[in-house]
């Protein structure tokens, strides 16, 4: 899977995007912080502007669009009641988009982001899964118990295996937290294949024009030990990604 070449007219669309995107979501999070002494489900569409926000700007400023492709068993699984998934995280598009495509996830994330300024608040809020890479074995407990909690109210949650985003290619190996998910929760995996590195690629400022294609693809039912679990996992996403 290559990166899509850029255009002159993509470089305009990415500087229009900077312009407007990052000043009104300047305004909007400080508009919006007076709003977080309230329940979070009181405040969850007026905060979930942002991400409404975001995926108009990245469809009629930049040009990239999305398709969603689903399993037919994942789509009845996840009628059904609350699922991990396990996926592919390759830019910042998906962090964002997740949060409506997949119903307001619970997100597995490193633990920096809780301490952000001001946007860490809304993290808080909504209640993410902070993980500190340092603490090894505690870490994974924690990540654990939180998601236990989480999967018990009925709320999904998305890990990315490889821990951090990866570019279209690239090989970095998949991380134990998503096998301990899976092994202590007896919940199934529905693993998540995408290519927005294409058109968001990592560590360049210009992005793309295009459609992004998410596939989610058959699920993992428990039962599966941890080798043959991350074995299937790794397969089923990096076939998928191309």
């Amino acid at each position: 899977m290559k990166v899509k070449t850029a255009r002159p007219l993509d470089r305009v669309r990415t500087i229009l995007f900077v312009a407007l995107f990052y000043p009104m979501s300047l305004v909007m999070t400080l508009v919006l912080v007076p709003s977080l002494v309230f329940p979070r489900e009181s405040i969850r569409p007026v905060c979930y502007l942002w991400v409404r926000l975001f995926m108009v700007m990245t469809r009629r400023v930049l040009g990239i669009r999305y398709r969603v492709k689903i399993d037919r068993a994942a789509a009845d699984l996840i009628a059904k009641g609350p699922v991990i998934f396990a996926a592919k995280h390759q830019s910042m598009w998906e962090t964002v988009a997740f949060n409506d495509l997949l119903n307001c996830p619970a997100f597995v994330l490193k633990k920096e982001l809780m301490t952000a300024p001001v946007f860490g608040l809304f993290m808080k809020k909504f209640d993410m899964i902070p993980v500190d890479r340092e603490a090894g074995a505690s870490a994974l407990k924690g990540m654990v118990r939180q998601s236990r909690q989480h999967l018990s109210e009925g709320r999904s949650i998305v890990i990315y295996p490889q821990g951090t985003r990866v570019g279209p290619g690239a090989s970095i190996p998949y991380m134990p937290g998503v096998a301990a998910l899976y092994n202590q929760t007896g919940v199934p995996v529905v693993p998540i294949a995408l290519d927005s590195g294409r058109l968001w690629p990592r560590g360049l400022f210009v992005k793309r024009a295009g459609t992004i294609t998410v596939t989610l693809l058959p699920p993992i039912e428990p039962g599966l030990d941890r080798k043959r679990f991350m074995q299937e996992l790794e397969q089923k996403i990096e076939r998928a990604c191309g």
